[in-house]
């Protein structure tokens, strides 16, 4: 349930473009497959700094 309220609160400050503040709440998240349905749906929040 906690993973699910986090995973809110990350779409909504991506919708408020405070990505920096989503990518940190994206690694609170600990069901790797939410993590990556939430990354999937929006690609702005793979950290290009941390993917190089």
């Amino acid at each position: 349930m906690r993973d699910v309220a986090v995973s809110q609160i990350v779409r909504l400050c991506v919708q408020l473009d405070h990505l920096k503040t989503a990518r940190v709440l994206l690694r609170a998240i600990q069901l790797e497959k939410m993590r990556a349905e939430l990354i999937a749906e929006r690609p702005a929040l793979i950290d290009q700094d941390a993917a190089s």
